[in-house]
């Protein structure tokens, strides 16, 4: 059991995304998030760890790799969702 100040949260998967962005060409943060979907602020604040994906970066970010035809030729594990986000402990509040 988890204490209440250490509870599981998600975590973006640098690394992960970074491999796909470069596969697309994606260099700048607009692009990225703008290929996520999302707001280029919101897209930041997820990458530096300042804010946890939630559900709808999430969403957009798997809807966005499952329905890019460049990404099609690619191995299917490359855009699992346990391989772009993965659990951590929360830091204690």
């Amino acid at each position: 059991m988890h204490e209440f100040s250490k509870l599981p949260r998600l975590a973006y998967n640098g690394k992960a995304f970074d491999e796909i962005f470069e596969l697309l060409g994606l260099r700048t943060d607009a692009e990225k998030a703008r290929f996520l979907g999302i707001a280029e602020s919101s897209f930041n604040r997820i990458r530096r760890g300042v804010s946890i994906p939630g559900g709808q970066f999430v969403a957009s970010a798997l809807y966005a790799m499952k329905s890019e035809p460049r990404l099609g030729g690619l191995p299917a594990e490359h855009t699992r969702f346990d391989r772009l986000f993965t659990v951590a402990v929360g830091r204690p509040r």
